[in-house]
């Protein structure tokens, strides 16, 4: 996610994280991106250690509990939720689940369709990619 930022905010996108580990641990962890990546996360990241918001989005069962869960059948690294804000409300236009770990081009391709059919009201069909100029 570091190393493509840029192409988010081109799209007027920001990017959150949520982790499950506490916020003390995550300092430690981004070292190791940054070590093995090239990129340490540059967005801001939740702490989740009571599981209530990846509950909320489906991304771990409701009926976790305890300091860890240990195999959810959706890993929280593999689900992504993209949300558009419409007046006062925020919509949420996709939930998207990978169980080979997140694709982030394909997360982009997304945000390009759902962007261009929001305004000029049409279709995008699969594998549709946005036109280069």
């Amino acid at each position: 996610m570091a190393k493509i930022k840029p192409e988010f905010d081109k799209r007027g996108v920001k990017i959150i994280g949520l982790s499950i580990d506490p916020v003390d641990n995550h300092a430690k962890w981004a070292n190791d991106i940054k070590e093995t990546q090239g990129f340490a996360p540059n967005y801001p990241m939740i702490g989740d250690t009571d599981f209530n918001v990846s509950k909320l989005y489906g991304m771990l069962p409701a009926s976790t509990s305890g300091d860890r869960p240990s195999a959810p059948p959706r890993q929280s690294d593999g689900a992504q939720c993209l949300r558009r804000r419409s007046g006062q409300e925020d919509q949420a236009r996709l939930d998207l689940s990978d169980d080979h770990g997140p694709q982030f081009r394909r997360v982009l391709r997304v945000i390009d369709s759902l962007q261009l059919t929001a305004k000029h009201k049409v279709a995008t069909p699969v594998n549709w990619k946005q036109a280069r100029t």
